[in-house]
């Protein structure tokens, strides 16, 4: 037996059972996490279908505002996010609470949990993350001569600006992804875990969360924004905290966008520059003076918590919970997106 089974005071036989218990209910959450996101798929892909025959009901030059306007853009994605991925989530939540108590945490934080400093933390590593996108694409261009496509399009230089349309954007890039990907990954995956560790938890949410993005260039990013995220909510104990932190990145770079088509690349520059540098400084010394506070309290691993019950050790844990062949499936089809993103390098 490991340590945790001596910890218990558990026979032999009761060791092996609880080993045994332990790898179904991972494998079982194994499955339910890749039929979320296969339903996710289906549903999107029926979404899909679904608009095109509701855009072929109207002539022609309503079909072509229709595909051009970004104000109905937007509608479409705001609606799709809710019917596909909030849907599919809260039907796989039911036989996930079965297995584990999933508390969703849409509640208010802990005390004397430092919430601002965690959000200032959470964004700052999303600035970082920033960078291992360009690291990564770099990367990818000098040795394989190849670029995941899209990375470097920022907003339509013809694009009119309109409040309409920015407030609009804001609710669909901003908005919508916080509050329902937050559900999804930080309110189901990452809190049905924890039973398994907090730190197993946030890493392979982190994961999942990277792989469904569907783009290379967006892989190292979203694994680092995961585990910041996936800190935050630990940390406060509320997913708001998290709900914050994506909002607040995603709602920069859609401003950003708007920075650049109206003021052109050499002020988009300087502000990036500018507000990166700050962002990172404090983001430092918040974080310094965090973990002061936590060693002046005797608290040697943060917010993260070993589980008390688990006697699987991390690889185990991932192997049983990663072998689903439903989990394979699913993110073998979001990889594949990912790789259908590259282009060549020039």
């Amino acid at each position: 037996m490991n340590r945790i089974g001596n910890e218990l005071h558990c026979t032999r036989y009761e060791y092996e059972f609880m080993k045994k218990k332990q790898r179904l209910n991972l494998f079982l959450l194994g499955i339910y996490v890749g039929c979320a996101l296969l339903i996710y798929y289906a549903f999107s892909m029926v979404f899909v279908f679904a608009e095109e025959l509701f855009l072929l009901s109207f002539g022609k030059q309503t079909q072509e505002f229709l595909r051009n306007d970004e104000i109905f853009d937007n509608l479409l994605y705001i609606f799709s996010a809710f019917l596909c991925m909030f849907t599919a989530f809260l039907i796989m939540r039911i036989p996930m609470r079965r297995i584990s108590r999933i508390e969703m945490g849409f509640n208010k934080p802990r005390e004397n949990t430092n919430v601002f400093s965690v959000i200032i933390i959470g964004i700052a590593m999303c600035v970082i993350a920033n960078f291992t996108s360009y690291v990564f694409s770099a990367l990818t261009d000098a040795v394989f001569g190849v670029v995941p496509s899209g990375e470097t399009e920022i907003v339509s230089e013809n694009s009119e600006f309109s409040l309409l349309g920015f407030v609009m954007s804001l609710l669909a890039t901003a908005v919508t992804p916080a509050f329902v990907e937050e559900f999804a990954f930080r309110g189901v995956i990452m809190q049905s875990l924890r039973k398994f560790g907090d730190k197993f938890a946030v890493i392979v949410t982190a994961v999942i969360f990277a792989i469904v993005h569907g783009n290379f260039v967006q892989i190292p990013f979203a694994f680092v924004v995961g585990l910041a995220l996936g800190y935050a909510v630990i940390r406060t104990g509320s997913i708001w905290a998290g709900v914050i932190i994506h909002f607040i990145n995603n709602a920069w770079a859609t401003v950003m966008m708007y920075v650049y088509n109206a003021f052109g690349e050499v002020t988009y520059s300087l502000i990036s520059c500018f507000v990166t540098v700050v962002v990172c400084v404090f983001g430092i010394i918040f974080a310094v003076k965090l973990y002061k506070k936590d060693v002046s309290r005797g608290i040697t691993e943060g917010a993260m918590q070993p589980s008390r019950i688990c006697v699987l050790s991390d690889f185990g844990k991932t192997f049983f919970f990663f072998i689903s062949p439903v989990l394979i499936i699913a993110l073998s089809i979001f990889l594949g997106f990912a790789f259908s993103s590259f282009t060549k390098g020039y």
